[in-house]
């Protein structure tokens, strides 16, 4: 008889069942071809179905839905089939009987049946990951490794509640992206998919901001280029890619002017015990300069007096060189103590209620953003309120300083941890209020 190909009876949990080449003599000896497919893309023979005709199996592709390429599966089988022929064809030129189906099996096992992974950038990238010491960089390229999958399986598969094992399923079921296919062509697929790819951010369904679509693909540059450095991509066409933010037009830093801080200081929320709060803890943070995760830290074991000026003494997060001393102006002092130093919100509700609390405020004043569309950069005027976070707080701690002329550079870059370029991109262009400005931060003299 000769071998032919037979889908087992069961299925895995996501209905695939395993593909076995038949080899017959004296006893049937089922071989794993490394093949799974569904059975409706299957056109030969099913265990524990009888069959009149013995017809070669083969993978379809009947609809749109199927996550495999038939092709690829097809010749995969082909290879297995070609395989115990050869190993059958060398045994017969050396003897007169067929070979038993202990010899065939230790024969047909000597070398992996499965497809060659090694050039699948998603599953370099799976293996890749674990290496990665940072939590919010492991985050990141996982998102990328969820990304590429969805694309090349158009699956837009919900990623908080996939399970590993499902995870290796995709990669071990689906066709493999090579990294010779990693080309300025697929740069634009990937950016028009994030684009497009819609994300539940503050209760609302929006699309993924450019900042996002930038970090994404230079975490995706970065891991191309260390599978170069590694010797498995072989192709350098990422040196050439630009990321999404250096093809448009330089976005503009939202920062809260001089007047506008003064507005927000003096303004009556009494009636709103939330904006009162939020207000407190954006103030704060405008006054020293710390990132959010770092300023909710601050207890009154950080604060320290010498000289008769106060200072905030604390580790901060994302540098090497951690803590920083930096003065504290009364104002921040007086809303910390205020609160007791809790300031217990997440940042997205903080980010939602600054949101609410700017736009009550009236803070209408319009900002230019640029969106690519077309391959050209579209000017989008949106209203402050609207893109104002509590990291704006940050930017105008240092816009504010630099623009007074009386803190030095070293000492704004000592307290923020920020290198000369970083600064200098935080300062927003086209207004003169020096004198304001001197009046915001009377503490901070040159030291």
């Amino acid at each position: 008889m000769l071998p032919y190909f037979k889908m087992r009876k069961y299925a895995d949990k996501n209905g695939y069942q395993q593909i076995q080449l038949i080899y017959f003599n004296e006893s049937n000896l089922k071989l794993d071809t490394g093949v799974k497919t569904k059975p409706e893309y299957w056109t030969g023979q099913v265990e524990g179905q009888k069959s009149k005709n013995q017809v070669e199996g083969r993978v379809v592709s009947r609809c749109s839905e199927i996550k495999q390429d038939a092709k690829l599966i097809n010749l995969q089988l082909d290879k297995a089939k070609k395989k115990l022929a050869d190993i059958i064809f060398t045994f017969r030129l050396k003897n007169d009987y067929y070979p038993d189906i202990q010899f065939v099996k230790e024969s047909f096992y000597s070398e992996k049946m499965k497809i060659d992974r090694d050039q699948d950038v998603r599953t370099q990238l799976y293996k890749w990951i674990p290496e990665k010491e940072k939590k919010h960089e492991v985050r990141i390229y996982y998102t990328v490794l969820h990304d590429l999958i969805d694309m090349t399986t158009k699956g837009q598969n919900n990623w908080k509640k996939i399970s590993k094992d499902k995870l290796e399923d995709i990669l071990a079921n689906s066709k493999p992206l090579l990294f010779s296919q990693i080309t300025n062509k697929f740069k634009e697929d990937y950016i028009d998919y994030l684009k497009k790819r819609e994300t539940l951010r503050l209760g609302e369904v929006k699309t993924i901001q450019y900042n996002t679509i930038n970090k994404r693909f230079e975490a995706f540059r970065a891991f191309l280029s260390a599978m170069h450095d590694k010797g498995i991509n072989e192709f350098d066409f990422y040196k050439k890619f630009k990321t999404e933010l250096e093809e448009i037009d330089k976005q503009p830093v939202i920062i809260p002017r001089p007047k506008e801080f003064i507005t927000l200081m003096n303004a009556d929320l009494s009636l709103n015990q939330r904006y009162e709060f939020v207000r407190a803890i954006f103030i704060v943070g405008c006054l020293t300069g710390l990132r959010f995760g770092d300023l909710i830290k601050i207890s009154k074991k950080n604060i320290e007096v010498k000289d008769g000026v106060r200072y905030i003494i604390t580790d901060i997060s994302k540098t090497e060189d951690k803590q920083v001393r930096i003065p504290l102006h009364d104002i921040g002092y007086k809303f910390l103590t205020q609160y007791n130093f809790n300031f217990i919100i997440s940042n997205q509700d903080l980010n939602r209620n600054l949101h609410e609390m700017f736009e009550h405020l009236k803070f209408d004043r319009e900002v230019t953003r640029y969106e690519k569309r077309s391959k050209k950069s579209v000017p989008i005027n949106l209203p402050f309120h609207k893109l104002v976070t509590m990291h704006s707080s940050r930017r105008f701690f240092i816009s504010t300083l630099i623009n007074s002329k009386k803190v030095s550079l070293g000492n704004i870059m000592k307290w923020t941890r920020h290198s000369t370029d970083v600064i200098l991109s935080y300062i927003e262009e086209g207004y003169e209020e020096e004198d304001q400005m001197r009046e915001v931060f009377s503490s901070f003299e040159q030291n």
